[in-house]
């Protein structure tokens, strides 16, 4: 494969892990809002079950986004994992590549390899 093709890969991929960071960052944040919003309704309507369950599930979307590049590129890794060209590729990658330039990534493969 040459490099250009290989560049034009990381680009589609580091689009593809932008994107899906967006849109896991987005919703975990409006879930967050309504969260907050509907706290005082919970607590004085409902059991306490559907607090724990919000408590936990608050916890556990603080920590996704305090990982988001992490949960991001596992995703894109498991979305790509029939195409072969993108999983050999993603398999040498590293989550943090998609902050990098494409050019750096493939310097950087190249260094590897």
């Amino acid at each position: 494969m040459t490099d250009s093709s290989q560049q034009e890969l990381i680009v589609q991929l580091q689009e593809q892990q932008r994107t899906v960071k967006v849109t896991i960052g987005a919703s975990i944040g409006v879930i967050l809002i309504l969260y907050f919003f509907s706290f005082a309704t919970l607590v004085d309507k409902f059991s306490s079950i559907f607090f724990v369950f919000q408590v936990i599930t608050a916890i556990v979307f603080t920590v996704i986004l305090f990982q988001l590049n992490r949960v991001s590129f596992a995703w894109v890794k498991f979305r790509n994992r029939s195409d072969a060209k993108k999983s050999a590729l993603l398999a040498r990658m590293h989550h943090n590549d998609v902050d990098l330039r494409p050019e750096d990534v493939l310097q950087m493969l190249e260094d590897e390899g």
